[in-house]
């Protein structure tokens, strides 16, 4: 149950009344006797007269409430309270309550700790925020468990405790403002000021920049030898890639994507930087792309570079080029030491008679004099023709007749263009 307490106000009291008590700061300021906030109409943050404080305010209401004796069931316990809040409160002196873990922390009961928290409003030091409920607000938007609604308070000062402070105060209820103190207000907030300043001068700790570090060992320097420790070299990192070869391994990339399904998810740039050992020992597009599959996935991986990353270096070499197949040469090589026949050296005179330049027939028969080299315009012009013989060949050949994927895909596109431009002329 809550109290209600009678405060005696002193000039009530007779005039040849005299007592031994000594007056309270608040009547020797000439303020009115603090009263209690019983009704929770007038605890709200729209209805309440106190005015909104910080944490050091708060505190410092509370153990003027305390030491006055305003509330008579607040005590000890009730600054520990006071003391909790004010250590998880915002800027603005909003606080969330938490009674369950508040409660935990203060080593008290969930029902004390209710009391004491109803006996700060009471003082006026705290007003309600918001109302919290118990009402289940995931079932309104359809998500499955259970959230309440959090109850937060705001930290207030009572205008008694302004006014025993010597504050001036403009405004009325939460949103008052200090603008002034009166003389024994200003006397006591530079004493207040001095003594934290002095407080705060004793838990200093020393910074960083006075750190002590161990003195470098000076050179050691005996019949001209200098022994001096080195600083520790870190290895050279690898030789990157040059931009030109950067924008070559995305266009790489850019061409290997579609057509390796498993790889259809990563990003060129980091697709591009897992085919780099590929690109680097000499792989062309279409050896990387049979290289990747003929790793034979059937699922899709998560980080397709990374698994490129992770199987390169399992397999410690990347795959050689490929090389189309040489017809294998006998080479005919006479023993050391002996000297060919005659039918060898035969041979070998025909072969550099027709490869031997062309010459003109002589007066005698014989060839003497070699013919001129052929004009380059011909040569180009020779060159051109076969280049558009090879042109020609290639755009009748279907894609039955071609040998690799990279010619039959080549093939089919060109293919199908043409037949789009035939199908949809040009107005």
């Amino acid at each position: 149950m809550k109290i209600q307490h009678a405060l005696v106000h002193h000039q009530d009291a007779p005039a040849d009344d005299t007592t031994d008590t000594p007056p309270s700061p608040a009547a020797q300021s000439g303020s009115r006797a603090p009263q209690l906030v019983l009704t929770h109409a007038q605890q709200e943050i729209t209805t309440t007269a106190s005015r909104s404080v910080r944490a050091r305010d708060f505190l410092s209401a509370a153990q003027w409430a305390i030491d006055e004796g305003v509330h008579p069931q607040a005590n000890a316990t009730t600054l520990r309270v006071a003391q909790s809040l004010a250590g998880d409160m915002k800027p603005n002196g909003h606080v969330f309550y938490c009674r369950d873990h508040r409660a935990a922390l203060l080593g008290i009961s969930k029902r004390c700790l209710a009391h004491h928290i109803g006996y700060l409003r009471e003082l006026g030091l705290l007003v309600w925020v918001k109302h919290g409920s118990r009402t289940n607000t995931r079932r309104k938007s359809g998500r499955p468990g259970w959230s309440g609604t959090a109850t937060i308070y705001a930290a207030t000062a009572p205008p008694p405790w302004d006014q025993a402070m010597g504050h001036r105060i403009y405004g009325h209820g939460y949103t008052a403002r200090l603008i002034g103190y009166t003389p024994q207000g200003r006397a006591r907030a530079i004493t207040d000021a001095r003594a934290r300043k002095q407080a705060a001068a004793r838990t200093t700790h020393c910074t960083p920049s006075r750190k002590q570090y161990p003195k470098r060992q000076k050179a050691q320097v005996d019949e001209k030898n200098n022994y001096t420790t080195a600083p520790e070299r870190r290895a050279p990192r690898p030789t990157s890639f040059t931009p030109a070869q950067t924008a070559h391994s995305i266009a790489i990339a850019t061409w290997i994507r579609p057509r390796v399904p498993w790889t259809q998810g990563e990003h060129l740039r980091r697709l591009a930087y897992a085919l780099r050992p590929l690109i680097t020992a000499g792989l062309t597009r279409h050896d990387i792309a049979a290289e990747l599959h003929s790793w034979w996935l059937t699922w899709r991986p998560h980080a397709p570079a990374a698994y490129i990353t992770r199987h390169l270096r399992d397999t410690a070499t990347p795959p050689a080029p490929h090389q189309p197949e040489q017809p294998e040469q006998t080479q005919i090589t006479s023993p050391p030491g002996v000297p060919p026949n005659a039918a060898f050296r035969a041979a070998l005179a025909k072969i550099k008679s027709t490869t031997s330049p062309q010459r003109r027939p002589g007066p005698d028969g014989n060839a003497s004099e070699p013919l001129p080299e052929e004009p380059t315009h011909r040569i180009h012009a020779r060159i051109l023709a076969s280049l558009a013989q090879a042109d020609a060949a290639e755009n009748r050949r279907t894609p039955l007749q071609c040998q690799t994927l990279a010619q039959w895909e080549t093939q089919l596109d060109t293919s199908l263009r043409t037949n789009w431009r035939e199908t949809h002329p040009c107005p």
